[in-house]
């Protein structure tokens, strides 16, 4: 999966791949946000504001799931050596597929028996949604994470390139013949679901054994921190909407969604250049916390400076944007659509603790805080959505990521401000039947 050249001339090119990393990265990034992007416009003006509103539920809840996946071994993968990552490629395929196919068919599963029931249209728009977003998110994730340990940057474009030319061809088809949404969202998984065969150009051959061995390892050590961080950030972002839902209806929701789809490149910018990073972020310190207290600096001014400038801009042109991307709907919500950027703002500022906390193994320290913050946005919206609609959601979402910001800061303090400098803790490995 990962060939390693760690000759002096590849350690004096670093540099220069990390820049051209970062382009590709970024070029990668934009063409995969500028997908979801496109999607989201051809949903909402393809279908009714109940369907728009179902999606919109059907990928709040992908998304809790896949923030398990990722915090189990995706980000654990991408903090790893080179050499480490290359030693264990079997054990690591063969664990995502263990993982993404125990996903994605339990989630068929609850979408078929939800058909079978016969229950409401916007139950059964939910479930397909979650199920093909889950095969979407599932799978976009570990690729990226495998092309940028490759180094193989062009690789991680090609494939959001691939992911580009299904949408746009999902989107023509969605033009000239319209389908119902259910039937839409399932073409679309089901072409995805093939653009996942690329794995095979790897010729690594997945080793269940091993493959088992991390995921116990991997569970041991992030499984129950990953699911309550996962529902404590659901907390935050996700359980707002799904209050708002109940108590607003699903115009309220398709309005906070709406907005929220338009701060999409956004997130997903920020999250492409946390994937290059996380994968140097260990080479770049040295293995001292010296080096990763100048590492987490440089990137948080870096996601700082890119939220700032997205605010300006949305805070500018408000109205202007959504007049354009959704044609008359959902006018008048330019203050949402400035408070998702905010919130985005403070999101891209957890990745780096995120890194360091990884690092440093206080995975524990870290979720205790983020349970605050998840607590805080449930009652919050439980108290404010009935009142206040969307912006009783919204606010419940910045405040939450606010606290889960400030108590990140708190668990990784002494090393962020500290002047002291000593060994980062060793890395994982799987032990003697992985050499």
């Amino acid at each position: 999966m990962v060939e390693i050249d760690e000759s002096p001339q590849r350690r004096v090119a670093n540099r220069h791949d990390m820049i051209s990393g970062r382009i590709y990265l970024l070029l990668d990034q934009a063409v995969f946000s500028g997908t979801n992007f496109i999607l989201t416009i051809v949903l909402a003006r393809t279908y009714s504001a109940a369907e728009f509103g179902s999606y919109g539920i059907g990928l709040s809840v992908a998304f809790i799931v896949q923030f398990i996946q990722r915090n189990v071994y995706i980000v654990s993968f991408s903090l790893m050596s080179r050499r480490v990552a290359s030693r264990l490629s079997p054990g690591i395929l063969a664990e995502h597929l263990t993982v993404a196919g125990s996903a994605v068919l339990l989630a068929a599963l609850a979408t078929g028996v939800v058909a079978a029931m016969h229950a409401r249209p916007v139950y059964l728009d939910i479930a397909v949604s979650a199920l093909v977003c889950t095969v979407i998110y599932f799978q976009a994730d570990f690729d990226r994470a495998v092309q940028v340990k490759r180094g193989s940057y062009r690789g991680a474009l090609a494939l959001s390139l691939v992911y580009l030319s299904i949408v746009v061809a999902m989107a023509i088809l969605a033009k000239r013949v319209h389908v119902g949404f259910p039937v839409f969202m399932t073409l679309l998984g089901l072409v995805c679901t093939l653009k996942s065969l690329w794995l095979g150009v790897l010729r690594v051959r997945p080793h269940w054994r091993w493959g088992l061995r991390l995921l116990a390892r991997d569970w041991r050590r992030y499984g129950s921190v990953s699911v309550i961080q996962s529902a404590s950030y659901a907390g935050g972002q996700h359980f707002p909407l799904m209050i708002l839902a109940a108590l607003s209806g699903s115009a309220q929701v398709a309005g906070l969604i709406a907005m929220r789809s338009l701060i999409q490149p956004l997130m997903l910018v920020i999250r492409s250049l946390d994937a290059g990073d996380k994968n140097r972020f260990r080479l770049m310190s040295s293995g001292r916390t010296a080096g990763a207290r100048k590492v987490f600096w440089y990137t948080m001014l870096l996601y700082g400076g890119i939220g700032l400038s997205a605010v300006v801009v949305l805070a500018i042109f408000p109205n202007q944007i959504i007049a354009i991307v959704y044609h008359g709907k959902y006018a008048g919500l330019g203050g949402i659509m400035i408070a998702w950027a905010i919130y985005a703002g403070l999101l891209g500022f957890t990745f780096p603790i995120q890194s360091l906390t990884y690092l440093l193994h206080r995975q524990k320290q870290l979720t205790a805080c983020i349970m605050v913050s998840g607590v805080t946005g449930i009652v919050l919206a439980a108290v404010l959505c009935g009142r206040y609609g969307m912006w009783g959601a919204m606010s419940a979402t910045v405040i939450s990521m606010a606290i889960n910001l400030a108590g990140g800061l708190l668990v990784t303090r002494d090393i962020i401000v500290g002047r002291g400098d000593a060994p980062l803790p060793k890395e994982l490995t799987l032990g003697r039947s992985a050499k």
